[in-house]
């Protein structure tokens, strides 16, 4: 997998020969060890997921712009986040 593209969660970097995939793999271990990165972009709220699908949809329809799609996801991801934060 990780020779072909992919980025396996526990790879072992020791058998990943392609240069480009071992750069990606030692960058995703590198970010999973600082906790840098979330496997799934909807984290923050738990219908994070289905507001990008529905942003872009509307985006593609013409009906949101750009500015405006990225304001309301902007602004749901940050309620998600304010609220975990805020939990602890």
């Amino acid at each position: 997998m990780g020779n072909n593209g992919g980025v396996p969660v526990a790879a072992n970097a020791s058998d990943i020969t392609v240069p480009s995939s071992k750069l990606l793999i030692d960058n995703f271990t590198t970010l999973t060890k600082r906790d840098g990165i979330a496997f799934y972009p909807d984290w923050p709220t738990p219908t994070f997921y289905d507001q990008l699908n529905a942003g872009l949809q509307e985006l593609v329809n013409g009906t949101k712009s750009a500015k405006d799609v990225n304001t309301e996801l902007g602004t749901e991801y940050q309620t998600g986040v304010d609220s975990i934060v805020k939990q602890q």
